[in-house]
């Protein structure tokens, strides 16, 4: 085999043609990472269960086994979505030809400008939900919180009514309270003061009237009894 130019220079300038990394190759795809190349190790593993379970299989079977595989998204990598295609190609050449179906997602991006810039519409995307939602929620606990101080009002309000009705009445009760028992009591006592000031001058009346009738009946039992003098010349002038 002719020796390529460019491995006619590599000779020439004493390199040698680059070594692959054998554990990022998985069936003839170079993978840039470890963990990529695992995963294409895993479809493969999938891949070679499922050959040996598919090998006389119906192709009703097979469609079904295609469509589930989509749908659940079970390969991840291109070893996987060759495999589907392989499986698609022999659905296609069946009895089935004329069945619609699904197409093989490829879920990775093939050009890493482009994945940078998804990533980051994805990102802002994400970050201008979270800020409608912190400004939705912060609204609502303005309403909320507005409310509140509203109701919180209203019923102070009430207390306070309550409070002072419940003095206007205490204090024009006439029942004793903690409110009107002062003012009670005092204008019970100053009643009782007045009718005992009433009785006693009523009573003091009374008194002055009998003093006085006493001493009406004094002077006429007085004026009615005659004299020494007056009863001696009396018998005289009999004698005479």
């Amino acid at each position: 085999m002719a020796e390529t130019d460019f491995t006619k220079t590599m000779k020439e300038s004493g390199q040698t043609e680059p070594q692959v990394e054998s554990s990022l190759v998985v069936e003839g795809f170079r993978f840039l990472t470890t963990a990529d190349a695992e995963k294409a190790k895993l479809d493969l593993a999938k891949i070679n269960y499922l050959k040996k379970n598919l090998g006389y299989a119906t192709s009703t079977a097979l469609d079904a086994v295609y469509e589930k595989a989509i749908e659940n998204q079970i390969f991840s990598t291109p070893v996987g979505w060759q495999f589907l295609f392989e499986i698609r190609m022999r659905l296609i050449s069946s009895e089935l030809k004329g069945t619609a179906f699904s197409p093989i997602p490829v879920t990775m991006p093939l050009s890493r400008r482009e994945a940078k810039e998804q990533a980051e519409q994805e990102l802002q995307k994400k970050n201008e939900k979270e800020r409608t939602q912190e400004r939705g929620s912060r609204g609502k606990l303005s309403r909320k919180a507005g409310r509140m101080i509203q109701f919180s009002l209203a019923l102070n309000l009430v207390l306070v009514l309550l409070v002072a009705a419940m003095f206007v009445i205490l204090n024009f009760s006439q029942t004793d309270n903690i409110v009107n028992y002062k003012r009670n009591i005092t204008n019970r006592f100053a009643e009782r003061e007045e009718r005992l000031k009433e009785r006693e001058a009523a009573i003091r009346e009374k008194e002055r009237k009998l003093h006085l009738s006493d001493k009406g009946d004094s002077e006429n039992a007085t004026s009615g009894l005659a004299t020494p003098d007056e009863s001696e010349s009396a018998v005289n002038g009999r004698g005479k």
